[in-house]
């Protein structure tokens, strides 16, 4: 990866050392339940094979397996797969790995993808080949949920802001339609992110 630093490996791994994580909630997502229940709707397979690139401390990874699917967390920062498997390490179903989520080609045939703004942490220069990874990994049927801020006061990221209709823009360009789209409250502990929303994706 190149440009902004955001978009290197080294950068992230250091958040999670100095625990610079701010977006870090201690849990899953208040919004998981909501996800879950929508991505559902769309598939009468169970339980689903789920990958959450950009996991973090692995808290929403942990939800879907906690709800009986096989899930597997990623995450570049060998901290932070550390610290979610101190923490998850005993559940089901669950794989906490390090993983590059644009350059990995695994894994594979999956039925859900999981993005919680790691694309919003993302510098415009990888966005296209971190959508295009996503896709390759996700089965005919597969399904893309993301959070995405909608709304952000800060200019030079991360994270940085996308509509909702640019980004089904760009998923529409390889192939999925929106299913599902729903303003949050916003959850994270700082004053730049002003505006969160829920988006599900299925192929078209």
């Amino acid at each position: 990866m190149s440009g902004h630093p955001a978009g290197s490996k080294e950068y992230w791994h250091e958040k999670y050392i100095d625990q610079n994580t701010p977006w870090d909630l201690n849990g899953p997502h208040p919004a998981m339940t909501m996800v879950l229940n929508e991505v559902l709707k769309t598939t009468k397979h169970r339980p689903l094979k789920i990958y959450v690139p950009g996991m973090g401390n692995g808290h929403d990874a942990a939800f879907f397996a906690k709800h009986g699917h096989q899930t597997i967390g990623g995450d570049i920062s060998e901290k932070a797969v550390k610290n979610a498997k101190e923490r998850y390490q005993d559940i089901t179903n669950l794989d906490l790995k390090v993983l590059n989520a644009i350059q990995d080609k695994n894994p594979g045939n999956l039925d859900l993808i999981f993005d919680r703004a790691m694309f919003c942490a993302l510098p415009a220069s990888v966005e296209d080949q971190y959508l295009e990874s996503c896709t390759q990994k996700l089965n005919k049927n597969g399904i893309f949920a993301s959070i995405i801020f909608t709304k952000v006061d800060r200019e030079n990221g991360p994270p940085w802001a996308i509509s909702v209709d640019n980004f089904t823009l760009k998923m529409q360009k390889r192939g999925f339609k929106l299913f599902f789209q729903k303003n949050v409250p916003v959850t994270y502990k700082t004053s730049f992110i002003i505006q969160e929303s829920i988006v599900i994706y299925t192929r078209a």
